[in-house]
């Protein structure tokens, strides 16, 4: 135990060192060096060894894909067709989204989409920083730079749901997000209602299902504040819109949405 003692004192004296080719640096706690010899860094999807810190390998990283080509304005939805494309789809023109943009720079296929299911249904929380990687590109989309954002909000779970999942997924990416960009994050919204899963539903029965289903804190006030709502995928966008209405009601001067991927 004494040698043990002397072995750490000496870590910490010489600030890391080499150990079956991973750095062990002073300032990492007992577990993680542990963490790192005992169970090695490897892919989430095939288990090909990786960097530490990484985890993605090259070849699951480079099928990665990246929305492409003409997309809505307003939702992103890809375009299909010859030139000209209009500015917006027949769906943002008839509908009114209250959202001014939705941006996602990826496709929620393939490997992005096994990644955020791994992420949001296994539990695999230590994903958050990678997809917040991916979602740092769209935060340099034109839409998002000006009017500057104010603040991030993430999109709440309902208290019922949180604790069976055990973390808000959407939380977790905002708090990676502002790592990055050092926004604030606000919860300002809340879930007041039980809307059950969306999966199967389609655009129209998401929107029914989702009245009143949201409502704003007390006290987090967004008057005439730009702000910037996050979750993981954008598929009807029916869930950013019910949230955009409650904080375009609130007094919100802008409301946008950025999410990891386009589905």
């Amino acid at each position: 135990m004494a040698r043990f003692g002397e072995w750490l004192k000496r870590f910490e004296r010489l600030g890391g060192f080499w150990l079956g080719g991973f750095w062990l640096g002073g300032f990492d706690t007992l577990g993680e060096v542990l963490g790192r010899v005992l169970y090695p860094p490897h892919c989430t999807l095939c288990l090909v060894g990786t960097r530490v810190g990484c985890h993605l390998c090259t070849g699951c990283e480079g099928r990665v894909q990246l929305v492409v080509g003409a997309r809505c304005r307003q939702c992103s939805r890809p375009f299909a067709g010859a030139e000209p494309l209009p500015e917006r789809c027949a769906d943002c023109v008839s509908r009114q989204p209250a959202y001014e943009c939705a941006v996602a720079a990826y496709n929620a296929t393939g490997v992005v989409r096994e990644v955020v299911h791994q992420f949001k249904y296994n539990g695999k929380r230590y994903l958050a920083g990678t997809l917040a990687d991916w979602m740092a590109l769209g935060l340099g989309d034109s839409r998002l730079v000006s009017p500057a954002v104010d603040m991030l909000i993430p999109v709440p779970l309902y208290p019922g749901k949180l604790r069976q999942r055990g973390f808000n997924q959407a939380l977790l990416l905002a708090e990676e997000v502002h790592r990055r960009s050092r926004l604030p994050v606000v919860e300002v919204l809340a879930r007041v209602r039980d809307t059950g899963t969306q999966t199967r539903l389609q655009r129209e029965a998401r929107l029914g299902n989702l009245r009143g289903a949201f409502g704003v804190r007390p006290g987090r006030g967004v008057e005439n504040r730009h702000v910037l709502l996050i979750d993981d995928v954008l598929t009807t966008g029916a869930t950013l819109e019910a949230c955009a209405s409650v904080l375009k009601k609130a007094g919100a001067a802008s409301v946008r949405a950025l999410t990891v991927a386009r589905g």
